[in-house]
């Protein structure tokens, strides 16, 4: 049976690209096979993986090709059905489709998980994300705007379970941590105090994290693992 994450943050530039990258490639180097579907009209997933953004979103809520047919092998077990900004087109068109469109689309690709990338705005694809989502990973940067975005998740989240769609989140995961910076530090205490054993283990601000899409590589191929708790916590956590 597959398993569908979405990772999501109305905030913009909380590192929601670089944690699906992580999560998938992670999932596929444990041995099951993945497919990351890039939902965000931006299309940085393939860029980061060193591959031309592409309409594969476009193409696949169209039903111009399966699903299946629109997936790139980018790693062993690691497939990527790729997004560019024809996916923006397409918010006018979804409003008359059913909001199991994109679940129903993807139900036919035989991997053990699908992880969907998502764009910072809450529109028309987002709703199609959460219908076709069993489980959340809501990455945060430590600042106040982040938080706010955090807060406005869940209240996302009790609306889809009051519609009789029990979503399950998977883990909140701080991102950007500094350790010498005091609004980071105080934060990331708020967090845990808030949400308890939801939050995972921080991603610290890291320049090799950073340096990794320019090149094509995931985190795991340009950091240690030891770097890396927070994504291992969520790899561990659908795993389990």
């Amino acid at each position: 049976m597959t398993t569908t994450v979405a990772i999501t943050n109305q905030k913009g530039g909380v590192g929601k690209t670089t944690t699906a990258i992580a999560l998938a490639h992670g999932l596929a180097r444990a041995g099951r096979s993945t497919v990351l579907v890039d939902m965000d009209a931006q299309g940085n997933a393939a860029a980061s993986l060193g591959h031309k953004p592409s309409p594969g979103a476009y193409r696949l809520l169209t039903r111009d090709l399966p699903a299946a047919n629109l997936c790139i092998e980018v790693r062993p077990d690691f497939y990527l059905l790729p997004g560019d900004p024809a996916t923006a087109e397409l918010k006018q068109r979804l409003a008359a489709e059913p909001a199991t469109l994109l679940r129903w689309l993807l139900s036919e690709l035989a991997v053990d998980y699908i992880v969907i990338d998502t764009g910072p705005s809450r529109d028309l694809l987002h709703a199609l994300v959460y219908h076709a989502a069993d489980r959340l990973v809501i990455p945060t940067t430590l600042d106040f705007l982040g938080l706010v975005g955090v807060t406005q998740q869940f209240e996302s989240i009790a609306g889809m379970r009051r519609n009789g769609h029990q979503l399950e989140v998977t883990a909140i995961l701080p991102t950007f941590w500094d350790a010498v910076t005091t609004e980071s530090d105080l934060n990331l205490r708020t967090l845990i105090e808030t949400f308890g054993p939801l939050v995972a283990p921080a991603i610290p601000r890291m320049t090799r994290l950073r340096e990794g899409p320019a090149r094509g590589l995931t985190p795991w191929e340009i950091l240690p693992d030891s770097r890396l708790a927070g994504y291992r916590t969520l790899i561990d956590r659908l795993t389990a």
